[in-house]
């Protein structure tokens, strides 16, 4: 499961492979131009609980500049990961990809 906060057009509750990649990640490559390269800031992990602070840097189709930072926490357990909760700046995600303001 992997939780995109906000009430952007990506934000949601994903379940599933299958879902990340053919909703999530489909619409997000829909909207850029290239691959987001993220720049890892740092790692937190405590038990089964995992915390990611990174930057992210991309191209949206309209040229426009998609500089995203990220905290994703994670629950991994028995080797996989089972849940993902992306706390990201969804007034971005907004005005970049979808060219409007919340």
């Amino acid at each position: 499961m992997w939780t995109i906060i906000g009430s952007t057009p990506l934000s949601g509750v994903y379940h599933g492979k299958g879902e990340v990649t053919g909703k999530l990640l489909a619409g997000l490559r829909a909207r850029l131009a290239t691959p987001v390269q993220f720049t890892i800031e740092r790692f937190i992990a405590e038990g089964e609980y995992v915390v990611m602070q990174a930057r992210g840097h991309a191209t949206t189709i309209e040229g426009l500049a998609y500089d995203n930072t990220y905290c994703i926490i994670a629950r991994i357990a028995d080797g996989q990961i089972h849940e993902l909760t992306d706390f990201i700046d969804t007034e971005l995600i907004t005005k970049a990809l979808y060219g409007t303001r919340a």
